[in-house]
């Protein structure tokens, strides 16, 4: 009977405690992937076109890994901020997951 006994606990493995449970349930959350990241980008803004309002902007916004792409945008817009926020708010939408009800953060910012 306790040969029968030790088969099977050699054959079902460890037991696992709270403890073990809790880290496996962690490790997997914590693990990067191209789908449940959020894109982290940097932009730098460059004035092409003082003409007339709204100026044309070059807007090269850079990602952050996993999303490590370089994108350049002209933008028309009214300041150097908005254009930035307009940079970084299409590489996100570009690679990152799609939010419903999400509104834009420079909604007078244009694509040139």
């Amino acid at each position: 009977m306790a040969l029968r006994e030790a088969h099977n606990l050699e054959r079902i493995g460890p037991i696992p405690t709270p403890a073990t449970r809790f880290f496996k349930r962690t490790a997997t959350g914590v693990i990067l992937t191209l789908e449940n990241a959020t894109p982290r980008c940097k932009a730098t803004v460059r004035l092409v076109s003082r003409c007339q309002r709204p100026y044309v902007f070059q807007v090269a916004v850079t990602g952050e890994f996993p999303h490590a792409y370089r994108r350049v945008y002209p933008i028309a817009a009214d300041s150097d901020n908005s254009a930035a926020l307009k940079g970084m708010e299409l590489f996100v939408h570009e690679f990152g997951r799609q939010v419903p009800g999400v509104v834009s953060v420079a909604p007078k910012a244009k694509i040139a």
